[in-house]
Order: C-alpha cells, then sequence, then structure tokens
C-alpha cells in the first residue's frame, strides 16, 4: 500500500522534517528526527535557540560562528581583569574610607565621565570616517589600548592623591575604545546580517558575551579571594591580557568580509597583475594585516598614492588649461576623472556626484593601471616587475607589451602625452571588464566603496562648517538618510537629561556602597559589584533569547520601552542610600532592569543605525552618534557637578529629578516618532493595507510612520482589516487538523507556481501563511497581502462585519469593491456561526484576482517610496515544500 506526501515542513536548519500524507483522505503527520518538547532537541538544540540568532546557519555569514567564539573567549578574559580593575577602583575613589565622601567621589566620577565624553567627541571627529574601512585594525586597537587603561587603573590604589587625574586618563582612553569598539562592532553586525536581521544579531551577541562574562565573574569572586599576594596577582593579570589580546586577534582574523577596503582592494591587484588572478576573500583577509600602520599599500604596487575626492587644488597646480579640457573630454563617458602628481607621486581620484561603488572600484582600478603605465614610461622600478609570469600573459604583461611604443628615455619626469591616453583609456576599459569578471568569479561580488578621503584644511570653512565635520557624518546629510537630522536632535535632548539624573543615581549608589562610611569594605562592594553585574548578565541572556527575533520587528516600540524601563530602574536606584542593607537585592533588582535596556537600546540602535547609513558608513554614523550624545552629556555633566550641590533638599531634589524624567521620556517619545522606515512591519503594512483597500491608495512612508503606535501592545492589527490573524512560518500541523488530504492537495497545485502557501484556519480565525526556503521579502510582502485578500473574502463570504466596508468608496473603483463583486457569486446564505471556508472549486479564480490586484499593490508601493527589498515582518522558522507531491510506501 502507498499513500501520497502532501506537504513537508522544515524547523530550521535541523534534520526534524514533518511530513503531511493523504491516508485515506485523512492527513496524517510523519515525524523524521528527534524531538524534546517539539521544539527542543536536546540541551544542545536549547542553547543553540538561547544563544544563536534565530534560522542559524543560514541567517548569518560563513564566518559568524568562529568569530564569537573568539570574541566571547576575550570577553572571559576581560571579565576577570575587570573585576580586579573594579576594586582597585573603588579602593581609589574612597571604598572603606572614613575620610573620603560621597559628594567628592561623585564630582570625581563626573570629571573622569566628562574626559571620557571630550575623548568620544575628539576621536570620532579624527577618525569616524575611517572606521568602516578598516574595521578590522581598528577593533584590536580597541583592545589594546583597553588592556592599557586597565592597566593603568590597577595601580590607582597606589596613588590615591592623583585619583581623578588616572581616572580621567583612563576614562579618555576608554572612551576611544567605546567608540572604536561600538562603530566596528556595527559593521560586523553589518556583515553577519545577512537576513535583515542586525537587531537580533546583536541582541544574541549580548547574551553569547554575557555567558561568557557571567563564568567569568563568578570565577573572579574565586580569584578575588585566592590571590591575596601582589606577585601571584599581576602574574594572573598580566598572563590573562596576553590571552585577551591573542584571542581578539583571532578573532578579527576570522571575519571574512567580501567588500573593498584600501588593503584588500591592493591584496587583490597585487595577485591579479602579477599571475592574472583574483584571490578568493578567504585568501586576501587571511593575507590581511589587522595593527594599524601596517599592511599593503598600493603605492608598492604602481609606485603612486591614489586618493579619492580629495581637492584638485594641489593636482591642478602642474596642468595647463588645455590639458584638463583635453582629459574631461576623455573621461566624459565615465563617473570619475584621473590626475596624475608626479611630484608627491599621486593619483587624484574625482568622482560625479551619485557614483556607484561599481564606479568607485572602477575608477580606483584604472587609477592604478596608469600608476604602473606611468611609471614604466618613466622606467620607475616597481616590486610587481620582478615577480610577473613571463611566459604567461597577465594583466602587467599586457601592460608593458602595451607600453612599449610609449617607451621614454629622459631622467626627468613625465606623464604619459594626451595624444596616448585616449587609446590608453580602450585599454583600461577592457581590462576593467576582465578585472569585474573575475570579482564575480571568485565571490567577491559584494563591491562596496573605498575609504574616501578627507582633507581638513579644504573642509575647515568656520566655526559652522568645523561643528559639522566634528558631529555630523561625512558627506551630510547625502550620506543618510532624511529623517537623519530629527531624530539626533531629540536623542541628544533626551541624553541631556539622562546624563543629570545619571549624576544623581551615580551619587545614590556610591552612598549605597558604602563610599564615606568607615564600616563598610573594599572586598564587600567589589563583591556586591560583581553579583549585581551577574544578574545584568542572567538578564540579558533570557531577555535576548525571549524577545530577540522580535526587536528589529518593532524597533521603534523596543526603543521607547528600554527607555521608560531606564527611567524606572535610576528611580528605584536613587532610593538606595535609605535602604542600605538591601544594597544588594535593590542593585541586582536595578542590574537586571538595565540589562534589558542595554540588549534593547543596542539592538535598536544597530537597527537605526542601520536605516540611516545610506551610504554604507555604519561605523561613522555609529560613532558620530556618541559624539553628538557626549557633546550634550559633556554639557550636562558640568551641569550636574553644579545641581549636586545647589540641590540640598530633599523636596527641591525629587522635583528636579521627576521633572527631568518627564521631558526625558517625552524626547525619546518624539525620537522615535520621527523614524521614517521605509520597510513593512506587521503595524506599517496593516495601516498601508487599511488604506490601500478602503480609499485605492498607499499612504507614502512618511504618513505611515506618523500614525505607527510606538508603545507596546498598541497599534492596528491586521485582524481588523480582515477579520483573521496572519502569521508567517509556523507549524502547519494546528492548520491540518481542519483539512482533508484532497482539499490541501488542491491547494498546493493550486499554489505551486508561488513561493507561499496559505491555509485559512476558521476556528482560531488564523491565515497560516507557509513559506518555501529561499524566500525573497517581495514573496513575504506578497504572501502578506494575499493572506489578508483572502482573509477578506472569507469574511465576505460569511457575512463577517468589517470595519473596512463602511470605510470604503462604493462609487470609487478600489481592491475591496472589486473583491465584493467578485465574491457575489459565492455567497453563502446559511445563517449559523460557523464560519465556512469559501469552495476550493472557486479558488482558482480568487487566486488569479490576488495576482492581479497584488501587481496593483506593488506598484503603488513602489511608486509611494516603500522598499520590498527587505522588511521587518516576524517570520517563525518553518519551511515547507509542496512541489515533490509523491507516493510513499
Amino acid at each position: 500500500m502507498s499513500v501520497d506526501l502532501l506537504v513537508s515542513e522544515q524547523c530550521g536548519s535541523t534534520e526534524d522534517v514533518i511530513s503531511y500524507i493523504n491516508d485515506n483522505n485523512e492527513i496524517r503527520s510523519v515525524h523524521q528526527g528527534g524531538s524534546f518538547l517539539h521544539n527542543f532537541r536536546g540541551i544542545t538544540e536549547f542553547f543553540k535557540e538561547v544563544l544563536l540568532p534565530y534560522g542559524y546557519p543560514e541567517s548569518v555569514s560563513e564566518d559568524y560562528l568562529e568569530y564569537q567564539i573568539w570574541d566571547s573567549l576575550q570577553a572571559f578574559c576581560s571579565t576577570i581583569i575587570g573585576a580586579f580593575t573594579t576594586r582597585a577602583v573603588l579602593k581609589g575613589v574612597g571604598v572603606g574610607d572614613s575620610n573620603a565622601n560621597a559628594l567628592s567621589a561623585a564630582i570625581t566620577w563626573i570629571m573622569k565621565e566628562g574626559t571620557g565624553m571630550i575623548g568620544r567627541i575628539l576621536f570620532a571627529w579624527w577618525k569616524g570616517s575611517g572606521l568602516d574601512c578598516d574595521c578590522k585594525k581598528w577593533r584590536f586597537f580597541a583592545d589594546i589600548l583597553n588592556d592599557s587603561a586597565m592597566l593603568i587603573e590597577l595601580v590607582l590604589p597606589f596613588f590615591k592623591s592623583y585619583s581623578m587625574h588616572i581616572l580621567c586618563l583612563t576614562s579618555g582612553m576608554k572612551s576611544i575604545v567605546g567608540i572604536t569598539g561600538g562603530a566596528t562592532r556595527a559593521s560586523i553586525t553589518h556583515h553577519q546580517a545577512i537576513k535583515d536581521n542586525m537587531a537580533e544579531i546583536s541582541a544574541k551577541d549580548g547574551s553569547q558575551e554575557t555567558v561568557v562574562n557571567l563564568i567569568g565573574s563568578f570565577v573572579s569572586i574565586f580569584l578575588l579571594n585566592y590571590f591575596t599576594s601582589s606577585v601571584s596577582e599581576w602574574a594572573l593579570l598580566l598572563s590573562l591580557m596576553c590571552l585577551h589580546l591573542y584571542t581578539n586577534y583571532l578573532a578579527v582574523k576570522a571575519l571574512i568580509f567580501k567588500t573593498f577596503n584600501k588593503q584588500r582592494l591592493a591584496l587583490v591587484l597585487r595577485t591579479y597583475f602579477t599571475i592574472g588572478t583574483v584571490l578568493n576573500p578567504y585568501k586576501i583577509n587571511e593575507r590581511e594585516a589587522v595593527l594599524l600602520g601596517h599592511g599593503l599599500k598600493v603605492k608598492s604596487i604602481c609606485g603612486f598614492d591614489v586618493v579619492l575626492c580629495h581637492s584638485l587644488k594641489k593636482a591642478l597646480k602642474y596642468y595647463k588649461a588645455v590639458d584638463v579640457k583635453e582629459l574631461c573630454d576623455i573621461y566624459m563617458n565615465k563617473n570619475y576623472l584621473l590626475f596624475v602628481c608626479g611630484k608627491n607621486r599621486t593619483i587624484y581620484v574625482s568622482l560625479k556626484n551619485r557614483e556607484t561603488t561599481e564606479d568607485v572600484v572602477a575608477a580606483y582600478f584604472h587609477a592604478v593601471c596608469l600608476g604602473i603605465a606611468t611609471s614604466i614610461y618613466n622606467t620607475i622600478e616597481l616590486d610587481i616587475y620582478s615577480k610577473r609570469q613571463l611566459h604567461h600573459p597577465t594583466p602587467i604583461t599586457r601592460l608593458f607589451t602595451y607600453m612599449k611604443s610609449y617607451e621614454k628615455f629622459q631622467n626627468n619626469f613625465r606623464n604619459i602625452p594626451y595624444h596616448y591616453l585616449k587609446s590608453f583609456y580602450e585599454f583600461v576599459n577592457q581590462e576593467n571588464a576582465m578585472f569585474f569578471t573575475a570579482l564575480r568569479i571568485n565571490d567577491n561580488n559584494e563591491i562596496r566603496s573605498v575609504h574616501q578621503g578627507r582633507s581638513f584644511l579644504h573642509n575647515f570653512r568656520g566655526i559652522i562648517d568645523f561643528f559639522k565635520e566634528v558631529l555630523l557624518p561625512y558627506g551630510y546629510p547625502e550620506s543618510v538618510s532624511e529623517d537623519y537630522l530629527e531624530y539626533q536632535i531629540w536623542d541628544t535632548l533626551q541624553a541631556f537629561c539622562s546624563t543629570i539624573i545619571g549624576a544623581f543615581t551615580t551619587r545614590a549608589v556610591l552612598k549605597g556602597v558604602g563610599v564615606g562610611d568607615s564600616d563598610a569594605n573594599a572586598l564587600s562592594a567589589t563583591i556586591t559589584w560583581i553579583l549585581k553585574e551577574g544578574t545584568g548578565m542572567i538578564g540579558r541572556i533570557l531577555f535576548a533569547w525571549w524577545k530577540g527575533s522580535g526587536l528589529d520587528c518593532d524597533c521603534k516600540k523596543w526603543r521607547f520601552f528600554a527607555d521608560i524601563l531606564n527611567d524606572s530602574a535610576m528611580l528605584i536606584e536613587l532610593v538606595l542610600p535609605f535602604f542600605k542593607s538591601y544594597s544588594m537585592y535593590i542593585l541586582c533588582l536595578t542590574s537586571g532592569m538595565k540589562s534589558i535596556v542595554g540588549i534593547t537600546g543596542g539592538a535598536t540602535r544597530a537597527s537605526i543605525t542601520h536605516h540611516q547609513a545610506i551610504k554604507d558608513n555604519m561605523a561613522e554614523i555609529s560613532a558620530k552618534d556618541g559624539s553628538q550624545e557626549t557633546v550634550v552629556n559633556l554639557i550636562g555633566s558640568v551641569t550636574s557637578i553644579f545641581l549636586l550641590n545647589y540641590f540640598t533638599s530633599s523636596l527641591l531634589k525629587w522635583a528636579l529629578i521627576l521633572s527631568l524624567m518627564c521631558l526625558h521620556l517625552y524626547t525619546n517619545y518624539l525620537a522615535v516618532k520621527t523614524l521614517i522606515f521605509k520597510t513593512f512591519n506587521k503595524q506599517r503594512i496593516a495601516l498601508v493595507l487599511k488604506t490601500y483597500f478602503t480609499i485605492g491608495t498607499v499612504l507614502n512612508p512618511c504618513k505611515i510612520n506618523e500614525r505607527e503606535a510606538v508603545l507596546l501592545g498598541q497599534g492596528l492589527k491586521v485582524k481588523s482589516i480582515c477579520g483573521f490573524d496572519v502569521v508567517l512560518c509556523h507549524s502547519l500541523k494546528e492548520a491540518l487538523k481542519y483539512y482533508k488530504a484532497v482539499e490541501v492537495k488542491n491547494l498546493c497545485n493550486i499554489y505551486m507556481d508561488k513561493k507561499y502557501l496559505l491555509l485559512v484556519c476558521s476556528k482560531n480565525k488564523t491565515i497560516y501563511v507557509s513559506l518555501k526556503n529561499r524566500e525573497t521579502a517581495a514573496d513575504v510582502v506578497a504572501a502578506y497581502f494575499h493572506a489578508v485578500y483572502l482573509g477578506i473574502a472569507t469574511s465576505i463570504y460569511n457575512k463577517i462585519e468589517l470595519d473596512i466596508y463602511s470605510k470604503r468608496q462604493v462609487h470609487h473603483p478600489t481592491s475591496i469593491t472589486t473583491l465584493f463583486t467578485f465574491m457575489e457569486s459565492y455567497e453563502k446564505f446559511q445563517n449559523n456561526r460557523k464560519i465556512y471556508i469559501p469552495p476550493l472549486n472557486y479558488f482558482k479564480g480568487f487566486y488569479n484576482l490576488a495576482n492581479s490586484e497584488t501587481e496593483k499593490f506593488f506598484t503603488a508601493l513602489r511608486r509611494n517610496g516603500w522598499s520590498i527589498n527587505s522588511h521587518c515582518l516576524a517570520i517563525g522558522k518553518y519551511r515547507v515544500d509542496w512541489e515533490n507531491n509523491k507516493k510513499l510506501p
């Protein structure tokens, strides 16, 4: 006897497959693979779900696991070193010292923070635009600097009288670490997030690091008590620092970027010119140096530096007007223009506005070819000459052959004559085409902009331009999204309020842990601090597991929720001095709350930065965001020093704090309301569909984002539009209970040419959307539209009243009026309470109507500025296959 396979579904990347088969017209499930409470397949699968992004490994880059392993190990070392550092700092600021007082300690702390803020501003201005370009180098540099700062803090107890100076120095160093680490982490997360899941990857990264930090915290409690000898303590710390740096080195070396920076492009060009081969990203990333100042320079290949988009003032000193005119004619059909400056051995690459990344790479390749040709023409020896394959045609041998007729014997430097450049231009075009073909063959298919440099003297034009350069991303406003400025203004204002509240909170916490109390001791305060951090770590892990995959979907709501929770935590900490005996419990509670704030804030900030970075400049935007917030925090810190001394009355202090908290929440509300996302989450697509079905119009992103609710639990639900909930990629087990096998088989045949399958479950009023593997964002949006349309059709068929009926334009043709007309022949007159699904023989006609309406809907979306290349709709882990319907033995 044989049975028909109807549908098979797979949970994520596991081998756990459920096949639904036709057994005498009844649907029976056959489960292949073990099961532990259905979703949890043993302890390994449980930890994978807690610590790894949803859909791993398909949802992340191939280097994800190796990088995260080394990154987590370095976090373990850092946590233990940090515990010893915390004890040293607490001793240095006066914990257990009856001569110390909480106010002076708080002011020292504020001065420390202020110095850090200045450091962030200056560093982000100085190096902000370069962090994207040398992500690996700057990340490794941050780790070296962080260890150096902790080493200095460890000697603080021996120099208590200089505690403010030492803490200000280390705070400045750590501010650079913070800016660099955060910005480069944003670039790495962007590289790892291949499924538009940046917020979740950011949250799960926090969980992974937190697990190791938690273990490190408990280990450090033991070590703090065990290593009492100064010699053994320093031997341990220096060993851990060496291990910390080594694991960081292995982490950055594990990254396999498929985009070009100057060093990676230089490595590719050297092998391409000498042996005619483009090495794949794995081999190039292996050879890439990760220490600042090291690595292959393009000058060693072509004899010239290549600079992009600098002022032409210096280059044009050596050109006559007629020469420039001839060059402009030669490059008329290109988006770039090249000038060779022999005096400083530099080729200046100028780009037109709205250049593509391919234009940038093509210009760079052309510049290097021109540099080599100019060196050959001037008989300048280059290293790549000796490495060329003489008997094998390569770009360098072809270039040598081509340049023979141009050979020059004079000793003084000369550019290639202009009458030769026209034919050289054609030669380079051919070489460029071959180079790009080789790039794509070798998986370098993500061609991204190489760093476009800038000049301080060129850009410094008065105080306003100076501050723009310090605080705004390079190329503003063209390099950021349209909502960037308004969002950043409100975001920095909320930071001002938060800084002042934080100063009062710091004083309360320091009093609570024993600063100025002779009965307190540094060890117990340190252990309290470690337990507080440990509670926060557990909170991070649990929250990232529970809600990590939803942070991308409701970015605005979770960001605003984080601010409410943060203010609640600070409010609790402010009462700590009144409950000193419960300080450990209170700090553990607030640490748990703040851990959720940290995970949520960091993850949603990653999503917002990704939205703002329209020029692949995430690291710089992240750095400049830190600078903007830091400027206001610096002002807030100075203001808070005055307020700490002025507001001595308890009543006035609480009145000020509560007022600031209200202002803080209001500015945060305004900040998230200014964001204009052009991708769909469930609420935005529901708002779009409501207006589309009722008045036949797709509202643009600005209007939809204005109407989007930012409080968790609030906002338009799709059920109010179509009468059904719509769920994506959940298990079909529940839905198939209400279908006969023949009905499922007919549905599979109807949806055979689609990447989605829709099943209506009338009992729980849910439409289950199942997707095939490798679905695109457009497939998901189309499936969602089709599901809502089917829900409305089913409601019409069952005479269920919906709100959108009363709002439809009766005398104006819209999707809903077309659907009403189409459903007239299917009307059902039974008056019982059971919901009927339209007969399957009508589904083919409805399927064709839905296809036609989907095309119109997509046209309206594109016309009104919506993106269907990515989405933020919550999708489950199940994928189905209904094409392989076959007989099973």
